[in-house]
């Protein structure tokens, strides 16, 4: 008899940094079982046979050589993954953190989703739904080359004091925030069938860093802050989303993050 769990894992709410924990485990799995403990379990099998003395002990050194080969070339694709797996664990720590702060501001009224998924712009680190608007929030997690290096925002570009730009090699963190934020604007528009009061408003986070603003222009498309400041400024921000809205809005995205569940585990 086949046993079934009693818990619908579609309903379960998604927690921070998900989606890096789950690309962690899948490389881990692709980078050591097939290429790497198979064929070094299989050489030592055959060691032990050669060991007994059992017949065709050619044939036997040639296997044992061909598993051991591909054993280390198992070694040297994990070491290659290596670097790839850490800076994917240092990433899921720091939205872990992040997410860590901010559903410590359930306690004001924020409804918060994490690692919101979708096909158009990959997935939302975080969302949150407030009295003062709706957020959407990229972390990154950036390592520091001093202890008191610090972010520098200018309104268009992100450098940090000791001049490295963080908008220069791959994905640019503002145009990211900016395509969420952007998406769920729509997507909410779509299924609520009504304008929103306010739209979704990108946010950049480091968390960790000092972030200094340099603004060149009054209103950023996409604001870049600390995340203490996050958590300790926003509520002081004026009422702009009525609760009864919060309330359709948040029902609204946890409907459609099941469904997305749903669909991925039958695709």
């Amino acid at each position: 008899m086949t046993k079934r769990s009693p818990i619908k894992k579609e309903r379960l709410k998604r927690t921070a940094g998900q989606a890096l924990q789950e690309k962690i485990f899948d490389e881990s799995l692709e980078a050591m079982i097939p290429h790497l403990m198979f064929p070094l379990s299989a050489a030592f099998g055959i060691l032990i046979g050669i060991l007994a003395g059992f017949s065709s002990i050619w044939l036997q050194w040639i296997a044992f050589a061909g598993f051991l080969i591909w054993g280390m070339i198992g070694i040297w694709r994990f070491l290659r993954m290596k670097r790839q797996i850490e800076n994917d664990a240092i990433g899921r720590d720091g939205e872990r953190a992040v997410g860590q702060m901010l559903d410590d501001c359930k306690r004001m009224g924020w409804r918060i989703l994490h690692d919101f998924q979708t096909d158009a712009v990959g997935n939302i680190d975080h969302i949150v739904i407030a009295p003062q608007g709706i957020f959407t929030i990229e972390t990154k997690t950036l390592c520091k080359n001093e202890t008191d290096e610090k972010i520098i925002y200018d309104g268009r570009s992100i450098i940090t004091s000791l001049g490295r730009r963080l908008d220069a090699v791959g994905t640019n963190p503002l145009d990211e925030a900016e395509r969420e934020a952007r998406f769920l604007k729509k997507f909410l528009n779509e299924l609520i069938s009504k304008n929103l009061s306010v739209d979704p408003t990108p946010i950049v986070t480091f968390p960790g860093w000092y972030v200094q603003l340099k603004l060149k222009d009054n209103q950023p498309k996409v604001m870049v802050m600390n995340t203490q400041h996050i958590v300790k400024n926003i509520p002081t921000w004026p009422v702009l989303v009525s609760a009864e809205e919060q309330t359709v809005i948040y029902d609204t995205l946890c409907h459609a993050q099941r469904e997305m569940e749903t669909r991925i585990r039958r695709s």
